[in-house]
């Protein structure tokens, strides 16, 4: 018999295990459209984390909520002793509000945020592509003019709780 709890908290080791592996600098990038009701989940979570937590964030660890050209904002990043998290909005055929954490380099290729954008065409992070995690929450509804859903809403509260925890910010 499946644990449902064992699968529900194994994003949470895969992000962990991320976030205390190599790489000097941690940059969150959230993305999405605060137009397309849970769309703008990853928007939520890189906001949520900057107000609640900012102040208590090690120095080594930046926040950036994009709405606008998210691939422009990655590109500019060195990655070369660095990690990568993009939250997001994740079509992954799940019930509405899972959390996956996936390596971008473990993804499939052509591996698509709900933007349509080509993670991996990204120069910068198809180059270093071992230094990118998605963390993506499954999406109820992105009709536009809807906001966050709250089943939606629950994942993000638990996705920024265990980033804040992580980092000795909680």
């Amino acid at each position: 018999m499946v644990d449902k709890n064992a699968l529900a908290d194994e994003w949470k080791s895969s992000f962990a295990g991320y976030l205390s592996g190599r790489g000097s600098r941690i940059h969150f990038i959230g993305t999405g459209n605060s137009l397309r009701g849970d769309d703008a989940v990853g928007l939520y979570i890189a906001r949520e984390l900057r107000s609640r937590h900012g102040k208590k964030m090690p120095a080594n660890v930046s926040v950036y909520p994009v709405s606008l050209n998210p691939e422009l904002e990655m590109s500019r990043l060195d990655l070369t002793d660095s990690k990568l998290v993009i939250f997001d909005a994740v079509e992954c055929d799940s019930p509405p509000g899972t959390i996956i954490c996936a390596m971008l380099e473990d993804t499939k290729y052509g591996f698509f945020a709900t933007h349509n954008i080509p993670l991996r065409l990204i120069p910068s992070l198809s180059v270093n592509s071992g230094s990118v995690m998605i963390v993506g929450i499954q999406p109820l509804s992105t009709e536009i003019g809807s906001g966050i859903t709250q089943v939606v809403r629950k994942s993000a509260a638990e996705v920024i709780r265990s980033a804040a925890e992580l980092l000795g910010a909680g």
